[in-house]
């Protein structure tokens, strides 16, 4: 998790994301993610008010809601 003082959280497994998240004293400002982005982490970010996503990828055919914004380390390279 990137926070708004722009620090960031001890790597947190994607089953405990969400609760993380809502557990967090800071406000995320967005999630790194060592993975393919798909639909679930897309309602993660969502349902957290997490603008912003960053993972390796975007599964093939998945595109996140309109408030969350998707970003692929694939893409630039």
């Amino acid at each position: 998790l990137i926070f708004e003082d722009d620090s960031t959280s001890e790597p947190i497994g994607a089953s405990k994301l969400a609760s993380a998240i809502e557990e967090s004293e800071k406000s995320v400002l967005a999630i790194a993610y060592n993975g393919q982005l798909s639909k679930r982490m897309y309602e993660i970010a969502s349902e957290a008010n997490v603008s912003t996503i960053i993972g390796t990828s975007i599964k093939s055919g998945e595109k996140p809601s309109e408030e969350v914004e998707a970003w692929a380390t694939s893409d630039w390279s």
